[in-house]
């Protein structure tokens, strides 16, 4: 089943994500404890999950 024509792609860009990142950031220095959270839970998931992640090799 493909997609239709002309819709847009699910995944984000590398860019739309830092800016999710960034007002994540924002929020959190204005006191929002949910945004802080979601940066402590992102930063666990990266330290814990991703670097621990086996390298990927070319086929």
């Amino acid at each position: 089943m493909s997609r239709q024509k002309g819709s847009r792609n699910r995944k984000p860009s590398k860019q739309a994500i830092a800016s999710y990142y960034k007002l994540l950031a924002h929020k959190a220095d204005e006191g929002d404890t949910y945004a802080a959270a979601k940066l402590v839970e992102l930063d666990l998931f990266e330290k814990t999950v991703i670097k621990n992640m086996p390298e990927k090799t070319p086929q």
